[in-house]
């Protein structure tokens, strides 16, 4: 089952609770830093998140995991260079596009 809630607990902070149906339960915060620089740290989750986003960056990115990795060639070089797993970045990333529409 997917589930996600988006809890704005400031103006520019926001709790995420994610479970995408990938059996991966994601609980982080996420500070939204100027208009369209994206800061995400760990509530309860163990596991890295990348640290700073830029929405320019990544919103034309391809974030379907499923897809052979020629397609999402470069969510997987991203997320090498951000030092986390390309799961948590795609998720990073569906909560940045959700937010700003």
């Amino acid at each position: 089952m997917i589930t996600k809630k988006i809890m704005n607990m400031d103006n520019d902070m926001y709790h995420i609770i994610s479970e995408p149906g990938d059996r991966t339960h994601y609980d982080y915060f996420m500070y939204i830093d100027g208009v369209n620089e994206f800061c995400f740290m760990p509530c309860t989750s163990t596991f890295r998140y990348p640290q700073r986003l830029n929405y320019f960056n990544i919103m034309n990115m391809e974030i379907d995991t499923s897809l052979p990795i020629t397609k999402c060639e470069e969510l997987f070089r991203h997320a090498h260079k951000e030092n986390c797993n390309p799961y948590t970045l795609a998720e990073c990333i569906r909560t940045i596009k959700e937010v700003k529409k």
